[in-house]
């Protein structure tokens, strides 16, 4: 931690004034994504999770803030399906403010934490200043890093933690004549984003052990492991015992089904990140570089592969899908775009400086201009919904949510407190679908639902089946109905 520390301050690293007004440059164009308050369902029952707050609690009208015990024990209850270290970290962060700001930047703060963790990691295998410049452009150049650095969700996390262990892996094998607690802890830190990332630090602790070369590196090395490997196992009991008990798994079951079998395979394996995947260990095993090439750079090249064969074979076992560009598979995302900077530093070392600076002046605006362009991918149809019912409805309408639709509207007004006059909005009235009869409503109501979400689509299936109703917003998942003109 403290080489990472001093990195941080070494001015040698940078070409001071141009890189940091680039990345200046590059932050006001995509500063929108800051303040998009258009939130999705997944970001509201995360917010209320580390509220301590069941998100189907809500429409009882309790919101009031819980404590520390009550946000553990509703994660572990199914609040979000992840270890849920990201849900304590907002649990505090929001303490401070419900801004959208603030909020978002808490994720935006793993993706700098992740380019100044991955420019030290390939200082450490290769010298060159070209390096912070290349790491800067490429991550900005990465829609799915960039759409994850806004959201309020352990995805930034998670990518974070797979470059910490490639910083490890980059390391001398001589740092471990000592063990380093340090290290302990901050894997301990990563281990608590989400589950998948606990694939990517088996495979890490495996090929790092066979890797060592002293009984006394191997011995450091299990010693510095033991607090992680107890957290697992820790975090693994409750897990079985709370949360996979709870656990719907339609949204997977949905992604099996629609992309299974030969489909399946014709899609990873002809996908420009599965290309971006394999060019370092094609490029080390077709040159004479491997030959040249230290213990590092060939543990990292085989650590690629074989976390793509793990991938794989949990897809085949329906356990966890590979899925390049969704959040299914960030860890294999990751790896690809290590794997793709490897080799594009390798093909860049025989250039000359001057070539180097002359790339730099192409790249950079390439980057302004995607930067310039980048709008947050919809994920939520919450905000432009709401906005049509302000435009169209009477405050005298009732309009009947599911449980889960009503926390988001809840998160709206009284969290992010966005600008629509709610004193003259309809009533929003949260019922169990056992619990409505329209005879118990004196005029006829509108209805807003989730789509996609367990226990929602029950409502989309009552409402299609009433002759007089038809959708009136919603293009994603939030869908709103009324009547047939």
């Amino acid at each position: 931690m403290k080489e990472l520390i001093s990195y941080i301050k070494k001015k040698d690293n940078y070409d001071r004034l141009p890189l940091v007004l680039f990345l200046f440059l590059i932050l006001v164009l995509i500063r929108k994504g800051l303040f998009y308050n258009n939130f999705n369902l997944d970001e509201v029952i995360l917010y209320f999770t580390a509220k301590g707050i069941q998100v189907h609690e809500i429409f009882e009208g309790r919101i009031s803030s819980n404590g520390l015990l009550e946000t553990w024990l509703v994660n572990r209850r199914g609040g979000s399906l992840d270890p849920g270290l990201f849900t304590y970290l907002l649990h505090f962060w929001s303490f401070l403010s419900n801004h959208t700001l603030w909020l978002r930047l808490l994720p935006m703060s793993f993706f700098f934490l992740s380019i100044i963790i991955f420019s030290k990691s390939l200082a450490n295998l290769k010298e060159t200043k070209f390096i912070p410049f290349l790491v800067i452009s490429l991550f900005f150049l990465d829609p799915l890093f960039i759409n994850y650095a806004f959201t309020v969700r352990p995805y930034m996390m998670e990518i974070c933690g797979v470059f910490y262990l490639f910083y490890l892996m980059s390391l001398e094998q001589a740092t471990l004549d000592k063990p380093k607690w340090s290290m302990a802890l901050i894997l301990l830190f990563f281990l608590g984003s989400r589950y998948t990332f606990w694939f990517s630090y088996t495979l890490y602790f495996i090929f790092t052990y066979f890797y060592l070369e002293t009984k006394l590196q191997k011995k450091n090395f299990i010693l510095i492991n033991l607090i992680p490997v107890a957290y697992i196992l820790i975090t693994l009991f409750f897990t079985m015992r709370f949360q996979l008990s709870d656990l719907n798994f339609h949204y997977t079951d949905q992604l099996y089904l629609s992309i299974g079998g030969w489909d399946a395979l014709k899609s990873t394996f002809s996908h420009p990140l599965f290309l971006c995947l394999v060019s370092y260990p094609t490029y080390l095993h077709f040159t004479k570089k491997n030959e040249q090439r230290t213990i590092q750079h060939k543990k990292i090249s085989f650590f690629i592969l074989a976390s793509f064969s793990i991938y794989f074979i949990l897809d085949l076992m329906k356990i966890s899908p590979i899925s390049f560009q969704e959040r299914y598979s960030l860890g294999l995302h990751a790896l690809s775009f290590i794997s793709v900077t490897l080799f594009l530093l390798e093909i860049l070392s025989d250039i000359d400086a001057k070539k180097q600076k002359r790339l730099s002046l192409f790249l950079g605006p390439l980057v302004l201009m995607q930067a310039s362009t980048f709008t947050f991918q919809p994920q939520s149809d919450l905000v432009p919904v709401m906005k049509f019912i302000s435009n169209t409805r009477k405050a005298s309408d009732i309009i009947i949510c599911d449980k889960v639709s009503y926390a988001m509207v809840v998160y709206l007004k009284d969290v992010a407190r966005y600008a629509i006059d709610w004193d003259k909005m309809p009533q929003f009235k949260a019922l169990e679908l056992k619990e409505f009869e329209m005879k118990n409503f004196d005029q006829k109501p509108y209805f807003f639902t989730v789509s996609g979400f367990s226990g929602t689509d029950e409502w989309h299936k009552m409402i299609s089946n009433l002759e007089d109703y038809k959708q009136l917003a919603g293009t994603h998942f939030q869908k709103f109905y009324g009547f047939k003109e």
